[in-house]
Order: C-alpha cells, then sequence, then structure tokens
C-alpha cells in the first residue's frame, strides 16, 4: 500500500516533514573476499524546522503508545528508487521524538528517527 503521504500505522501526520532521509549505514565488517558487511536493516530520519505543539504531541503519542514495546508500519519514500513513490514498510521500530529549542509557541528542530526497515 502507498499513500504518497508520510503516515504512522495509516495515520496522516498533522504536518508532513520539511525533509526525510534515509540514514547511512556502517560497515560491520569485512567478509573472506574484503568485502564490506553491513547491518540487514536501515533507518530514516524525519524532521520538521518548525512544528506546532499539535504535530508534537502526535509523534510522542505514537512513542508514548508504541515505540517502547511494538513495531510499526510507516509509509516512507521508497529507498533508491525510481519514480519518488512512497512505499508501506512494517515492523519498524520507532524511537522518542528529539527537539530543539521553542520558537514562537512553536518546537524547532524535530527529528524523528524510524530504525529496523526491511528493504527487501
Amino acid at each position: 500500500m502507498s499513500t504518497g503521504t508520510y503516515q504512522i500505522n495509516d495515520t496522516d501526520l498533522t504536518i508532513q516533514p520539511t525533509s526525510g532521509q534515509w540514514m547511512g549505514r556502517d560497515v560491520l565488517d569485512l567478509d573472506g573476499n574484503g568485502h564490506p558487511v553491513y547491518p540487514t536493516y536501515y533507518e530514516f530520519e524525519m524532521s520538521w524546522q518548525l512544528a506546532d505543539m499539535e504535530q508534537v504531541k502526535q509523534l510522542q503519542d505514537f512513542f508514548n503508545l508504541i515505540g517502547r514495546t511494538g513495531t510499526v508500519s510507516v509509509n516512507l519514500p521508497r529507498y533508491a528508487y525510481n519514480p519518488y513513490i512512497f512505499r508501506t514498510y512494517s515492523g519498524t521500530v520507532i524511537h522518542e521524538p528529539t527537539y530543539g529549542s521553542f520558537f514562537s509557541e512553536r518546537q524547532s528542530e524535530v527529528r524523528l528517527l524510524i530504525s529496523k526497515i526491511r528493504i527487501s
């Protein structure tokens, strides 16, 4: 399933992220032929330059409800794929959102990391 918007558990985010990016994977080791060995899973980070408190509450509620004990499905831009389309990844883990300083009754530098994303 794909909607073309960022979602968590089939719920649209109240404000779509300012930016999103697939995070690089660290090399775990080298195999016997000298080729790098990478982790199985990927990570994706969403960020907002400024978010109102409704958006901050929505992200924090996702984490408080599910993030500590369960997994979520997320709708993200498909990894390394042309054309730019969204795909649903299930069984992922949501990290606690991080926040910068307040600015004009809004939260700055909001970031949300999603991990344990299987690409295949």
